[in-house]
């Protein structure tokens, strides 16, 4: 995409009011970067080989870019949420480089990674050119596009990836609506797939409030507290898996940063009374339309809600996602309570 292309399309997202998300107790709008703003920008953008980074067209014109998100070390690590303590937000506290603290939400239906533009002293990022490369939110309903950049580390405890591929978004202000929840408003880093996708695997244990992240091989879960074990649709992307709703096959996300059951384009009814994931059921969930939360259409969404009682696992290296039975660290064994919307099924009617 040249400048003038690039310079034109800010020039009328700067001259419009920007649809955001429509969440009730969402922040101020955002402010979107001037086309004077952008020339100064392109000024200072970086050609990626200096991070040993590649760029290249696809055919459709897009830019792809190559050897990012790189994990040289070996290693599992946990980190708790960082969200209210009564909510299960995949929210996590990491770092910049060795000392600038990041709030980091986790998003499974997010293709790519988003930091605000205006922090990018702060974090210590740098654009990519020498032309700009755009990109748009494609998880929620957002008209402000994103910056191609690089973050040269993040830290995940003590495990680092180097030359992380992030897209900052072209207006200041707090990253909303791409932080998807009032709560997790002030988040000034979405983790979307092509960074969790990086891993070896990757587990959402939401009772437990903490994620595990592994670059040290294939996930070595325990065969009986899987539910269901789903291939993915695609090796990259969000996290899509087939299913079925009222009995009929369909293309299911699952949407950890989505604060609700189901959401799906027309439902037929406020509540949908089953959905079957592997030998998975989900009984009576409540569904919404994708613009009454905030997203974007596609896909039919399983949310927080539903997987809350739930460990999510994202097995990269066999390209399978499973949802395990968990056990809240305080209890003893077996005195997991159950849930009415959830049960395995057993084979019997």
């Amino acid at each position: 995409m040249n400048m003038h292309r690039i310079i034109w399309i800010f020039a009328v997202i700067a001259g419009h009011t920007v649809t955001g998300c429509a969440t009730r107790g969402s922040p101020a709008g955002p402010k979107p970067y001037t086309t004077a703003d952008l020339e100064r920008l392109r000024a200072t953008a970086k050609d990626p080989r200096i991070f040993f980074m590649n760029a290249y067209p696809e055919e459709s014109g897009d830019i792809v870019f190559t050897n990012a998100n790189r994990l040289y070390q070996e290693l599992k690590v946990t980190l708790p949420f960082a969200s209210p303590v009564n909510t299960v937000l995949p929210l996590l506290s990491l770092l910049a480089g060795p000392t600038r603290p990041v709030s980091a939400l986790t998003d499974t239906s997010a293709p790519l990674s988003w930091v605000p533009l205006d922090r990018r002293r702060a974090m210590g990022f740098e654009t990519l050119g020498p032309e700009l490369n755009l990109a748009q939110a494609e998880q929620v309903i957002d008209d402000v596009p994103g910056v191609a950049a690089v973050l040269p580390e993040l830290r995940f405890g003590d495990l680092r990836m180097e030359m992380v591929l992030v897209y900052a978004r072209a207006a200041t202000g707090p990253l909303w609506p791409v932080t998807r929840d009032p709560r997790t408003a002030n988040a000034n880093l979405v983790i979307g797939t092509n960074i969790l996708r990086a891993f070896a695997w990757v587990q959402w244990d939401f009772p437990n409030r903490r994620i595990h992240f592994s670059s040290a091989g294939a996930y070595e879960g325990a065969e009986e507290d899987r539910l269901a074990s789903l291939p993915l649709s695609s090796a990259t992307g969000p996290l899509i898996v087939n299913g079925e709703i009222e009995g009929r096959p369909r293309p299911i996300l699952l949407d950890v940063a989505g604060d609700f059951e189901m959401v799906m384009d027309a439902p037929p009814a406020d509540v949908v009374r089953h959905v079957t994931l592997g030998d998975l059921v989900f009984r009576r969930l409540a569904v919404s339309t994708p613009r009454s939360v905030g997203v974007a259409g596609g896909p039919a969404r399983l949310g927080l809600r539903a997987l809350a009682p739930y460990r999510l696992t994202l097995d990269n290296r066999r390209k399978l996602a499973y949802i395990e039975r968990a056990v809240v660290a305080h209890e003893h064994e077996g005195e997991d309570e159950e849930d009415d919307n959830f049960d395995a099924m057993d084979g019997t009617e």
